[in-house]
């Protein structure tokens, strides 16, 4: 279940049968109201998230693709939902930057390794944030600054935190006795919060993304 952050509305998916051929609801909060936003029948389709103002939703579906997922946004005013991005293989849109303009996209580029796009919805034009060789992971955020950061393991062995630029990925913050396991920026973009997982236990540290440093561990 992926609750609406402005909204009285919660996202959940739900297998019909109890196997393949998901399907994606919404219902308010107090589990009333209950409606499903795909179509049914054979589809696959899997939950993804939530605009920041609770405007959209994002969800993969193969509805359209019978070989891959491609990208949907549920507008939450409407109650409809449309195709946003075709997709060859698996992925999904993992944040919204500000005004909900531009989409943060992951791709499965083969087993173990993803690549991050930024895909603006006015052109339609997509770029490629993550260029590697060879295995690769990485995930994100975008700043309202439009800055995304990520967490990512390229020409590493252990996930680090950074940052996208015009000139590559500039890493932040590293542990030579962990690796970054997830990350999250508050709603100024001034700070991240970072988890570690160090020998299967997760730490919690504040990273100021300003002064570039950590401010708590």
């Amino acid at each position: 279940m992926v609750p609406s952050p402005k909204r009285d509305e919660i996202a959940f998916q739900l297998a019909p049968g109890g196997g393949l051929n998901a399907q994606l609801y919404v219902m308010k909060g107090d589990g009333s109201g209950v409606r499903q936003i795909t179509k049914g029948g054979k589809t696959n389709n899997f939950l993804g998230t939530w605009s920041k103002d609770g405007a959209l939703l994002s969800f993969g579906s193969s509805e359209q693709n019978p070989t891959g997922v491609d990208f949907f946004l549920y507008e939450a005013g409407t109650g409809t939902a449309a195709l946003a991005v075709k997709n060859q293989g698996t992925g999904g849109i993992t944040d919204f930057g500000a005004g909900n303009q531009q989409l943060l996209l992951t791709r499965l580029a083969s087993r173990g390794s993803n690549d991050l796009y930024l895909y603006t919805r006015a052109t339609k034009v997509e770029k490629l944030l993550t260029p590697h060789e060879g295995p690769g992971t990485f995930f994100g955020e975008i700043a309202p600054s439009g800055q995304v950061y990520l967490g990512s393991n390229k020409d590493r062995d252990l996930l680090a935190f950074g940052r996208h630029t015009p000139a590559g990925i500039e890493i932040l913050a590293s542990r030579k006795d962990a690796e970054l396991a997830d990350l999250r920026l508050n709603h100024a973009g001034t700070a991240a919060a970072l988890l570690w997982n160090q020998k299967g236990k997760n730490q919690l540290t504040l990273f100021d993304l300003k002064a570039k440093k950590k401010v708590l561990r």
